[in-house]
């Protein structure tokens, strides 16, 4: 026998409660890290202690406009919206490349391992944000199909 189908209004309640849970380990996370950060006094640890409280903090965030948008006040998003600032984020993106190949470049030159470590990061991020705006573009052809 096959399960009963699920309703939409059923999928987002358990998103809502996945969301909620995820929230609370972030919240674990970052004071389990601040008190490891506390216990420290080495800059490096320190650094990456801080570096992923960021990172846990924004994840937070990004949960909370999820939320938000689930159970508040729905997304929207014109074609208006995004054509105001679309040259913008064109120019931003060469920025990015530009950054990427920057942190390559510098990733290949080193060989200390505490360097590369944190290059490596650097490089991490500026990949996820050409990820983020490649993800605007494709929003932006789901909001206006035949073409710009």
């Amino acid at each position: 026998m096959t399960e009963p189908k699920r309703t939409q209004r059923e999928d987002m309640e358990e998103l809502v409660q996945v969301l909620r849970e995820w929230q609370d380990l972030e919240d674990s996370g970052i004071r389990t890290l601040c008190k490891l950060r506390s216990q420290t006094k080495n800059r490096l640890l320190r650094q990456v202690m801080s570096i992923i409280m960021h990172d846990s903090s924004q994840h937070r965030r990004v949960q909370a406009i999820l939320l938000d948008g689930l159970t508040k006040e729905a997304f929207s998003l014109t074609p208006e919206e995004v054509g105001e600032i679309w040259t913008g984020i064109e120019e931003h993106e060469k920025l990015e490349r530009a950054s990427i190949a920057k942190a390559h470049a510098a990733r290949k030159s080193t060989r200390d391992p505490i360097v590369r470590f944190f290059l490596s990061y650097l490089l991490a991020d500026e990949e996820k944000h050409h990820r983020m705006l490649e993800g605007l573009e494709d929003i932006k052809r789901d909001l206006y199909p035949y073409g710009w």
